[in-house]
């Protein structure tokens, strides 16, 4: 493919920088359509007040290259545990509730092995 200039008058070429310190942050908010935050105000407030918060927390001068990006996703475009969502029934049902007890069980047993191995001792700094 060769790069033709003539079509580049109505749409701007991006080109991902090639220096890591010249990346901007990019904040991503991803919620399903019209399930979450359905009134453009509450949009134009996640972004505000997110922005705000990552420039309090990392400081003025990220404010220029903070962008936030709001992803709806469809209904039936995604799912938990395999269930095209939403799914209300699934959500609230018995196979759900099995299937976090029982995810539950797993991470305390994975705990309980991870508290009864040894301590291992800290890596002495190289005078």
């Amino acid at each position: 493919m060769t790069f033709d200039p003539r079509f580049c008058t109505r749409f701007a070429v991006w080109q991902k920088p090639q220096r890591k310190d010249l990346d901007m942050p990019i904040i991503e908010v991803r919620f399903i359509e019209g399930v979450v935050a359905t009134d453009p105000e509450q949009k134009r407030r996640l972004i505000e007040r997110l922005t705000e918060d990552f420039i309090e927390i990392c400081g003025e001068v990220t404010r220029p290259f903070v962008y936030c990006i709001i992803a709806e996703t469809p209904l039936m475009q995604w799912g938990i545990s395999g269930v095209p969502m939403p799914d209300l029934a699934y959500l609230t049902g018995e196979r759900r509730e099995e299937e976090l007890r029982r995810a539950n069980a797993l991470m305390i047993e994975m705990q309980a092995q991870q508290d009864a191995q040894p301590a291992q001792p800290a890596e002495q700094p190289v005078p």
